[in-house]
C-alpha cells in the first residue's frame, strides 16, 4: 500500500511539474508573440523603409530636428551608408559609432526613423545618463519568462552578423542583421 501512495504522489507531483512548465512555455510565448508584434508595429510605422526614403529624409530634414545630427559628421556618414533595406525595410546596419557616439536614448532615436528602436538594448558599450537610458538598456529577459530565448522558433535580430542575401545572416562585427533580413 505504501508503494502504492508513494507512486500516486510521485505521479502527482510529476504532473503538476508538466503543468507548469506548460504554462511556462505558454506565458514565454505570449510574451515572445507581444514583442514582436511590437517590432513588426515600428518597422510598419517606421518613417524610413528604404535606401529613397533615407535619402529623401537626409536631404530634407533640419540638422535641428534630426537624431542623426547627434553624430559626428564621419560617424554619421558610415552609420548611413551601412544601412540596408530590403521590401520589409531595414535589414541592417553598422552600430559601433552609434554605441561610441550616443547615449542610449539618442540611439532609440535614431534606430526609430527606422523601427528598430527595439535592439538599442544590444548596444551593451553605450553610455547611460539617465534613467530612461537605464530603462532602454535593462535586459528583455530580466522581464520575459525565464523559459528559454524570446525567438526559438521566429526570426530574431543578430548582433556580429550582416544582412548577406534574403535570409542569410553572415558573421560581421559592429552590425546587426535583422529579422527583415
Amino acid at each position: 500500500m505504501r508503494t502504492f501512495v508513494k507512486l500516486i504522489v510521485i505521479t502527482v507531483a510529476f504532473s503538476c511539474s508538466f503543468a507548469f512548465a506548460a504554462e511556462t512555455d505558454e506565458l514565454a510565448n505570449a510574451y515572445r508573440d507581444q514583442r514582436m508584434l511590437e517590432q513588426d508595429v515600428a518597422l510598419a510605422l517606421a518613417p524610413i523603409k528604404s535606401k529613397n526614403e533615407l535619402d529623401a529624409y537626409v536631404e530634407s530634414t533640419p540638422a535641428a530636428l534630426s537624431p542623426l545630427s547627434k553624430l559626428s559628421p564621419p560617424a554619421r556618414e558610415r552609420f548611413l551608408a551601412s544601412i540596408t533595406f530590403n521590401e520589409k525595410g531595414i535589414t541592417g546596419f553598422r552600430h559601433d559609432d552609434l554605441q561610441v557616439e550616443l547615449s542610449p536614448s539618442e540611439i532609440y532615436r535614431v534606430l526609430s526613423l527606422f523601427g528598430a528602436q527595439h535592439t538599442t538594448a544590444l548596444f551593451k558599450r553605450a553610455r547611460s545618463e539617465t534613467p530612461a537610458d537605464a530603462a532602454i538598456m535593462e535586459p528583455l529577459m530580466q522581464t520575459a519568462p525565464q523559459s528559454g530565448p524570446l525567438c526559438p522558433s521566429q526570426p530574431c535580430d543578430y548582433d556580429g552578423y550582416m544582412c548577406e542575401s534574403r535570409a542569410t545572416c553572415a558573421p560581421n562585427i559592429n552590425t546587426i542583421c535583422m529579422r527583415n533580413c
